[in-house]
């Protein structure tokens, strides 16, 4: 009876995804299956608020740059 020395990878193997592999597409491609997704699963409305917010943020600092960091009352 012997004992058998491993190196640290035979002991602990590093072993990657075993899952599917993703196809190939291109940036159009994948910009509608994005929006599929979104419709499908009823978040395309959420993003089209999200977008509103990020608009409104970028109006309010771009206001705040102009006038040294003070918004003006009318």
């Amino acid at each position: 009876m012997g004992l058998e020395f491993k190196t640290e990878n035979e002991r602990n193997a590093i072993q990657g995804p075993n899952g599917p592999t993703l196809p190939k597409v291109n940036c159009e491609e994948e910009l509608a299956l994005m929006t599929q997704f979104l419709e499908d699963n009823g978040y395309i409305m959420l993003y089209d608020h999200y977008k509103v917010m990020l608009a409104e943020k970028a109006k309010t600092e771009e206001l705040y740059k102009n006038n040294d960091g003070f918004e003006e009352v009318n």
